[in-house]
């Protein structure tokens, strides 16, 4: 086929993908294109690549850093190469933005995203088969499988992937030797810049299974191929240098990363979970059936359940046993059982329960590495079943009953049709639409605004404004909170959407005073929530467009002036201890069965608050359990605490299959229960400097100390950073006096359940 013929067939792949993306995601959107958006809800994470497109042209334009802000984090700012702020699309897309805001240009991008997805697969289908019909399968079966549709709605830069099918297009067409080296290098440079500056991540598991590809075919295709994937390999690293070299100013601000050595995310609790595979979740089409929703609702699985397969392991299964048998064929099982191993994790699950170790464990210790999501790792398995599927239809010939089995399982693994369950609307209040916070603001103003977590809209507000005011928030990286923040109490309860802490009126006074804020921004929907901040102050306040704007004379903080975030911090942690060690002698005197003791037990007796008590937790376990019944290896356990001591797996992997559980699961960041031998264990979420006078007034007293918890404490241990888990287990007969010894401590704290004062407000 000549040129002009085959550049005809591509466009017309294209045109077709476009409309079927248009149909599926754009027909929700277009009633209203400037403030409907796809999404779970009109906050959360897509705000954060609606932020970047606004940002980086504003930064340029400005003359600033585009990988710096201090409008986020504010004053101290914080570095966006771990943010999802998809810098090349903004480039792009920048005339977009100008014109019709970075609402109109999230939703163009969503629309772009599954129709190139599905065409550049369709160019690698289609370079495999030479069959233009098989190829346009393959392509809908990557661009508009269960992980675009998915990650569309949450992470746009992760749906962004259709640069990835380009990859292995480019080496398979090197390694027939139907491009030259430098035109090879040219291409792959490209490939990798463009990658980088949508998705970091997605370019570094790219290259790992690319990698694993070419070691694989090492092994499968043997000596015959060995200079081919030698020169592949050298072309390949000489690219990546090329482009770190492109890169470097970026890559400059990768180190060291913000998190430590510890994962963003647990990758054992961001995997996918076994049952995934073959169980559909919103949004695919077959979740509409009411049977499978109900069945769907009662499932306790992790984040970002993307692995839905419908009906393409058929089609796998059918390409396996009445394949060609070739190297190419036993490359792609061969790769499908490694991608498909590597994103159940690095512990296997089953509706949510651990279960035993897997490979991906391997990666843990590596810094870079552990950082990848395994969850995420469908995308490739999607690619692989697309070439499969593809190679499939090729060849058998126009069989009906191929093609009925092939549009089968492309159906099985679509979304809903029209995604309109999932179409958002992003109103934006006057205040922000009518420039009114020009009026009450002034250029470059600290001004905090709430809620302050992922229900939310800072972000948004802030790229609408134009980025007239600074803000100490900015969900921008994950959950991370900067440690300078962090140190705050205030804030990660604010984070957790749990502002009710103890002595709350006088942690946000104390930030607000330290960072010199005097204009608080409220949706006054959620206003209720916080009126416990604002206590025993004279605030201003007023209604103004939508927004609940709250003032503050200076002079109102100037009692906060010495305040510190590790002060505060301490006296924080104090009053918790405290609350907690009276509440626990207090149901224990009362007669409680210790057994029974739990932070929910504590709630319920009204000796805790529901905000102190949090979501129930699991209760914690003194030993091995998951191994110690299965198995009873002493072998297995001596692993497992060797493994525990590593700086990069810590605590993440014994929460999945030691004594623990991660702090996340203690959502009020206090833990209370029972412990073996008749001890009662006592914990509290901190970080190191923050339990340093905990540790040095209780030790004496504990009959054992974790932290971070399960790891034994130890002061020649290097302690991760962050907030961390403490648990002391005393002795029952001990807690009398240690309650005694924190008499003044549970004194000053509130009661159960009391009203904080009515806050002073002012209203003109």
């Amino acid at each position: 086929m000549d040129l002009s013929a085959r550049r005809a067939e591509a466009l017309a792949a294209l045109a077709l993908y476009a409309i079927a993306s248009i149909v599926i995601f754009g027909l929700p959107l277009f009633p209203d294109f400037r403030h409907l958006r796809l999404g779970f809800g009109p906050a959360g994470d897509p705000q954060i690549p609606i932020w970047g497109l606004a940002w980086y042209p504003w930064a340029i334009a400005h003359h600033l850093n585009p990988l710096r802000t201090d409008f986020a984090w504010a004053p101290s700012g914080c570095m966006l190469a771990w943010a999802t702020t998809i810098p090349g699309a903004a480039l792009i897309m920048w005339p977009v933005t100008s014109a019709f805001g970075p609402i109109v240009s999230y939703n163009v991008l969503c629309l772009m995203t599954p129709a190139l997805s599905a065409f550049t697969a369709f160019l690698l289908c289609r370079g495999i088969t030479g069959d233009f019909r098989a190829a346009l399968a393959g392509g809908f079966v990557f661009g508009f499988s269960t992980y675009v549709s998915g990650e569309l709605l949450d992470h746009l830069s992760l749906a962004m992937g259709f640069l990835v099918p380009l990859f292995p297009y480019l080496g398979v067409t090197c390694f027939n030797g139907k491009i030259r080296s430098s035109k090879f290098v040219a291409a792959a440079v490209a490939l990798i810049v463009g990658q980088f500056l949508l998705s970091p991540e997605i370019l570094a598991t790219t290259t790992l299974f690319c990698g694993a590809a070419i070691l694989a075919a090492r092994w499968i295709y043997g000596e015959t191929v060995r200079d081919r994937l030698k020169n592949l390999a050298r072309l390949s690293a000489v690219s990546y240098a090329i482009a770190a070299v492109v890169l470097a100013p970026a890559l400059a601000s990768f180190f060291p990363s913000p998190f430590g050595l510890t994962p963003i995310y647990n990758p054992a609790h961001c995997s996918t979970d076994l049952l995934n595979f073959v169980l559909p979740l919103e949004p695919n089409i077959f979740t509409r059936i009411s049977a499978v929703r109900k069945f769907a609702e009662n499932l306790t699985w992790g984040c970002e359940a993307s692995a839905f397969l419908g009906l393409l392991p058929l089609i796998a299964i059918f390409f396996a046993i009445g394949g060609s048998k070739s190297s190419g064929d036993r490359l792609l099982v061969a790769m499908l059982l490694i991608v498909a191993t590597a994103t159940l994790g690095p512990v296997l699950h089953f509706n949510g329960k651990a279960i035993l170790p897997l490979p991906w464990l391997l990666a843990m210790p590596v810094p870079l590495l552990n950082n990848a999501i395994p969850a995420r790792f469908t995308v490739y398995l999607f690619l692989i079943f697309a070439a499969m599927t593809s190679l499939w239809l090729a060849r058998g010939g126009f069989r009906i009953w191929r093609w009925v089995m092939a549009i089968s399982a492309v159906f099985s693994i679509f979304p809903v049709m029209p995604m309109t369950p999932y179409a958002a609307r992003d109103s934006l209040p006057p205040f922000f639409a009518r420039h009114l916070y020009k009026a009450h603001l002034s250029n470059g103003e600290i001004a905090l605004i709430l809620p302050f977590a992922e229900s939310g809209y800072s972000l948004w507000w802030q790229a609408e404004a134009n980025f007239y005011f600074r803000m100490p928030q900015g969900r921008l990286i994950a959950n991370l909170i900067p440690p300078a923040f962090a140190r705050w109490p205030i804030i990660p309860a604010l984070a957790d959407d749990n502002p009710d802490i103890p002595g709350a009126s006088e942690q946000f006074a104390a930030f607000l005073s330290h960072y010199s804020i005097r204009t608080v921004l409220i949706d006054p929907v959620e206003e209720k929530k916080f009126a416990g901040l604002f206590a025993g102050l004279r605030w201003r306040r007023s209604e103004i467009g939508g927004v609940a704007v709250y003032r503050i004379d200076p002079a109102e903080l100037a009692g906060f002036g010495a305040s510190t975030g590790d002060g505060m911090e301490a006296r924080y942690n104090r009053v918790r201890f405290a609350l907690l060690l009276h509440a626990a002698h207090q149901a224990l005197h009362a007669g409680l069965n210790p057994e029974l003791l739990g932070a929910g037990e504590l709630r319920d007796r009204g000796l805790l608050d529901s905000a102190a008590a949090g979501d129930e937790s699991p209760r914690q376990l003194s030993d091995y359990s998951i191994f110690s019944k299965p198995f009873g290896a002493r072998m297995t356990i001596a692993i497992l605490d060797r493994l525990a001591g590593i700086s990069h797996i810590d605590y993440r992997l014994m929460a999945e299959l030691g004594p623990a559980q991660q702090p996340e699961l203690t959502t009020s960041g206090l833990w209370v229960g029972p412990w073996s031998g008749g001890g009662v264990a006592i914990g509290l979420v901190g970080d190191r400097d923050g339990v340093a006078a905990l540790l040095r007034k209780y030790s004496p007293s504990a009959t054992r100390i974790f932290y971070p918890y399960p790891l034994d404490y130890n002061t020649k241990r290097r302690f991760p950073d962050g907030q961390n888990l403490l648990l002391m287990v005393f002795p029952r007969a001990a807690l009398g006096a240690l309650e005694a010894g924190e008499g003044a401590n549970a004194a000053s704290a509130p009661p159960p359940g009391a009203c904080a004062p009515e806050p002073k407000i002012v209203r003109p």
